[in-house]
Order: structure tokens, then sequence, then C-alpha cells
């Protein structure tokens, strides 16, 4: 499995930030991930939106980022 962290971003912008973005994103730094703060992708009707290695997750929670993560990772085993 690769070890290295993919990228991770959140949206944080109105309507991803109303939904949870900030928190999701703390949630996932707490766990040990690096965020960055991403802007408005026009996917406000999914919100909160999170990108990783650019594949969305919509109306994410830490578990489906989780598992993006995972996915992710092991593609590039």
């Amino acid at each position: 499995m690769n070890k290295e962290q993919p990228e991770i971003e959140v949206c944080f912008g109105p309507e991803c930030g109303d939904k949870g973005g900030p928190e999701l994103a703390k949630e996932l730094r707490a766990l040990g991930h690096t965020i960055v703060m991403g802007d408005c992708r026009s996917q406000c009707a999914n919100a909160p939106l999170v990108l990783v290695e650019n594949q969305g997750v919509v109306t994410a929670t830490c578990a489906k980022v989780l598992a993006k993560i995972e996915q992710v990772q092991g593609c590039g085993a």
C-alpha cells in the first residue's frame, strides 16, 4: 500500500462551510491528514465537498473521506 498521504482538499465555500466543511477538516487533521483549504467548486447541492487526489467526495463525512483515501492509496499500490 502507498503510505504517502494523498492531497486532500476540503471546500470552505459558503454552503460547504455551513454544512460542516471546516469541522470535517478539523476532524481529518486530528487523524493526521494534511488538509488544503479549497474554494467553491459549484457543488453546493452536494456539500460538503472534499477532493482526494482531485476525486470528489460529495456530502462528505469522515468515513466517506477515509474510504476514498483507502481507495486512492490502493490504486497506487
